[in-house]
């Protein structure tokens, strides 16, 4: 659990509240956590996406007891409403949506015991922390217009270490941390995160944010985890390549999976490319290398004479 948001909540405050901590084991496999659950009794979680995914889904579920979860999160990823409603109507389980990172005081919003119409938001700002969304100069937008999340706190650190140009580019003169995320906020004060700034797809002229799609598509019960990845186009700049690996029990194909999705997704969005992946490259983080998830995908368009396998 490189993830250090993940690593102090799950591995650090246990240790200061003198609770228990249950290391399944020394690399991380789905049976083995449900495994632990059911012999430890454990009531809260921390996972990746695609653990969250199998927890709702993934029929290996039914053959432990799993009551004694009540709650857990996700960090790094989006986490769609149809998981956290079908975690929370088959086994009573609050998924905490959760937004934050290593420079600002961890975990900047939350939700907790919000009501089902914004699961699909992470929650009302904490206490501790001041948030905006702004424009390109810096100035805040109206309420539920998207621009970039900015963030301040006494906890927020305070530069990067021998560094000055980085620190200068990341934190404002006031004191605001520029996130690189692209969101909203509601009148009622909830924060939606569309996207990241620098993973914006430009296809044709019009502005894609891959979170967005992925949050749809990992929807379907066979997808474990989905990556949405750019692919230089001549014609249209970029286009949207849709990268999956499938959660243990499924057998579909790319054309299923494809077909699946036609007429669900925004218009600006055409499913020329689909891939299924047995696994995908992973960061010394812990998080998915899209640089090199998008170099495999390449590989793949190229060595095909369809956009997507048949």
């Amino acid at each position: 659990m490189a993830n250090t948001v993940a690593t102090q909540m799950s591995q650090v405050a246990p240790l200061l509240f003198g609770t228990t901590a249950v290391f399944p084991s020394p690399t991380y496999t789905f049976e083995t956590f449900v495994q632990a659950v059911e012999a430890e009794r454990c009531m809260f979680f921390s996972l990746k996406i695609g653990g969250l995914v199998d927890l709702a889904y993934n029929p290996i579920c039914d053959r432990y007891d799993l009551s004694s979860l009540k709650s857990g999160f996700v960090c790094g990823s989006p986490i769609p409403p149809d998981v956290i409603l079908e975690l929370n109507k088959k086994r009573g389980i609050l998924t905490l949506n959760l937004y934050g990172s290593t420079e600002t005081p961890r975990v900047s919003s939350m939700t907790v015991n919000d009501s089902s119409e914004v699961w699909n938001t992470t929650g009302r700002i904490l206490p501790h922390v001041e948030l905006k969304i702004v424009d390109e100069d810096g100035c805040p937008v109206d309420i539920e217009e998207r621009g970039e999340v900015w963030v301040r706190s006494p906890f927020a650190f305070r530069g990067y270490y021998g560094d000055i140009e980085k620190t200068k580019q990341m934190i404002t003169e006031n004191g605001w941390i520029k996130m690189g995320d692209v969101g909203k906020l509601s009148a009622d004060g909830y924060l939606t995160i569309v996207g990241r700034i620098k993973d914006i797809i430009i296809r044709n002229g019009s502005n894609i944010h891959p979170s967005e799609v992925e949050s749809l598509v990992i929807t379907h019960p066979a997808v474990n985890i989905a990556q949405v990845i750019p692919i230089r186009d001549y014609r249209i700049g970029e286009d949207v390549c849709i990268c999956v690996t499938l959660n243990e029990g499924f057998n579909v194909t790319e054309k299923e999976l494809k077909t699946f999705f036609e007429g669900k997704m925004s218009d600006l969005i055409q499913l020329s490319y689909f891939l299924i992946f047995h696994s995908f490259p992973f960061s010394a983080s812990g998080k998915v290398d899209r640089k090199k998830l998008q170099e495999m995908a390449i590989g793949r368009i190229q060595s095909q004479d369809t956009p997507y396998a048949e």
